[in-house]
Formats: structure tokens, C-alpha cells, sequence
């Protein structure tokens, strides 16, 4: 999927099909592809508590281990801010980078059948847009 362009726009007509890139459509979950503060502080949130209520060892150590990457992300990205490897505008770029390819990639799932995967992925979607229009209000606040 090397030859996938970066961005496909999103047409409101359901029969075209959009192309997401194939590993990002194979595990449209996966933690490499949140690379938002917002994000990864609310799945955490979500994964500690799915824990709290999950039924069998295999399901808690899965979960175990998802915590444990999305805390190790977080650390890095806080990281990268904090020794200025990562500035803010260049952070809010890939926020938004990720935010047009999520909305992708959640039409490509529906378009799969794949409704719970698609709805996770809008979930992250709104948390994206919400955390850029709170950037974008401090700044108009400040000028």
C-alpha cells in the first residue's frame, strides 16, 4: 500500500468506495495510530476500565497490555513536547493529518460492515476535533 495517496476525500455518496490503507484497515484499533494527548489519555481510561469489568485472565491481560502501550505512547509523545522534539504547531499538523485519515479509515469500515470498529474510530474523530477547536480557542483568546 506504498502508492496510497495521504488523504482521499470523502464523498457523501455511500456506492463509492474509499481505500484506507491496508494496516491501518487490518487493525483499525491499533495503538500506533493514536497520536493524540486527548486520545490516548481517554482510552486509557477506557481499557483500565473494560479491565475493571472484564470477565477471564486472557481478556485482562490483553487489556493489561494495551494499557501498558498506551501509557509508553503517551510518555513518548509527552516527551517530545517536554525536550521540544515535537513543538506545538507540529503536533497539532499530525493531529490533524490523523484526523483526515481516521475519517477515512471509519468510512472504509463501514463500508466492511465493520460498525463497532467504524464507531471507535469516529469516537477518536470527535476527541481529535474537540482537542484541536480547544487549541484553536486559546489562540483566539490570546490575540
Amino acid at each position: 500500500s506504498e502508492n496510497t495517496p495521504e488523504t482521499v476525500p470523502i464523498t457523501q455518496q455511500q456506492s463509492q468506495t474509499v481505500s484506507a490503507p491496508a494496516e491501518e484497515l487490518s487493525d483499525p484499533l491499533n495503538v500506533k495510530l493514536l497520536v493524540s494527548n486527548d486520545v490516548l489519555t481517554n482510552e486509557i481510561k477506557r481499557a483500565q476500565d473494560s479491565r475493571r469489568s472484564a470477565l477471564n485472565d486472557d481478556d485482562r491481560q490483553k487489556l493489561d497490555l494495551r494499557i501498558m502501550l498506551l501509557k509508553s505512547s503517551l510518555l513518548i509523545l509527552e516527551n517530545k513536547v517536554l525536550n521540544e522534539q515535537l513543538s506545538m504547531e507540529s503536533y497539532l499538523q499530525v493531529v490533524r493529518e490523523r484526523l483526515q485519515k481516521d475519517k477515512v479509515l471509519a468510512v472504509a469500515c463501514m463500508q466492511q460492515g465493520r460498525k463497532r470498529e467504524a464507531l471507535e474510530v469516529m469516537k477518536r474523530i470527535r476527541i481529535m476535533q474537540e482537542e484541536l477547536d480547544g487549541v484553536a480557542n486559546c489562540t483566539d483568546a490570546d490575540s
